[in-house]
């Protein structure tokens, strides 16, 4: 699966919806909100098993 800035995406094992920021060849970057307050950045590793896209986006618009 491939990603791209802007993608919506949350972590295969659960957890918040979060926005991809930045990609290169062993990472992504995203950006999700804790409590609807604070940004939270995240690096994950570029591994097909560890995230996908989110089904629904935050405000519940389908993606």
């Amino acid at each position: 699966m491939s990603f791209q800035t802007g993608d919506v995406v949350t972590l295969k094992s659960g957890g918040p919806n979060m926005t991809v920021t930045e990609i290169d060849d062993t990472y992504v970057t995203c950006i999700w909100f804790a409590d609807r307050k604070q940004a939270q950045p995240s690096t994950y590793p570029f591994e097909p098993y560890l995230l996908m896209k989110a089904s629904t986006a935050p405000d519940g618009i389908d993606v």
